[in-house]
């Protein structure tokens, strides 16, 4: 009987593609996290892998990554499983990766099944190479993308719940980019150990302090960006801005 492990954040995406692919005939293992998906792997050798963009732990880029250094379970097929309106930058990076097919959501019971069983149709293929720099930009844009819409989504339901004070403080604890939270003084409210790292203090010592004090070669490129946001509500994404390295004299940050 063919197998696939659904790693997947969501509880309600994991039960729709559990349910549609067990009644398919495929034996089904749910994972939320990278880490148990790689160890269900080693374990039970699935035929293929869905993978979501960003979960609790990692994004599915990393995770294909250590997928791909495993030597028990590397040529694993895997799926990524992004939202329809990602598909097109997802698809772009997941060639990068070997990844062929796609599986956007929402989707119908069908095309679940339909899209797995090409992809295990589908001869192996091999990961294309390109440059570090051009896949770690391009991951960045996808990120990015993935990141504004999920806080796009809990600005519009207005929710003060449980649930989605959890999904904010997940976003803020996991993202692999540097991930922080402003007032409208843009004073920083919350900020994530990447992007404190970055800015070269403890997240302490930068609470309450406006952006601007804490990096002033960077505020001036991003200032207008910042006040568009709060003015129209709207996103700004892939604008690039340079700043210096105060630990590396000569050099600096290149920020997306």
């Amino acid at each position: 009987m063919r197998s696939v492990v659904i790693l997947v954040g969501r509880a309600a995406d994991r039960e729709l593609l559990a349910t549609v692919l067990g009644d398919a005939g495929y034996t089904v293992f749910e994972a939320v996290t990278g880490e148990l998906a790689i160890e269900i792997a080693r374990a039970e050798h699935p035929d293929v892998i869905i993978a979501d963009i960003l979960m609790p732990d990692v994004d599915g880029y990393e995770f294909v990554r250590t997928l791909r250094a495993d030597s028990a379970v590397g040529n694993t097929p895997v799926l990524f499983y992004p939202a329809a309106d990602a598909v097109e930058e997802v698809r772009r990076l997941a060639d990068a990766f070997g990844i062929p097919h796609v599986l956007a959501k929402p989707c119908e019971p069908e095309d679940i099944v339909e899209v797995v069983a090409e992809a295990l149709r589908s001869p192996p293929t091999l990961p294309i190479p390109l440059p570090t720099e051009a896949i770690y930009r391009e991951h960045l844009r996808v990120l990015n993308a993935k990141l504004v819409a999920t806080v796009d989504e809990l600005v519009e339901a207005k929710k003060q719940t449980d649930e989605a004070r959890a999904l904010l403080e997940t976003l803020l604890s996991t993202a692999p980019v540097g991930f922080g939270l402003v007032d409208r003084e843009f004073r920083v409210r919350r900020i994530n150990e990447t992007l404190a790292a970055i800015n070269g203090a403890p997240i302490t010592d930068q609470l309450g302090r406006t952006v601007a004090e804490i990096v002033p070669d960077l505020w001036p490129q991003i200032e207008a960006a910042h006040r568009h946001v709060l003015s129209t509500g709207e996103a700004v994404v892939n604008r690039e801005a340079t700043s210096r390295n105060p630990d590396v004299p000569g050099a600096v940050h290149v920020w997306l």
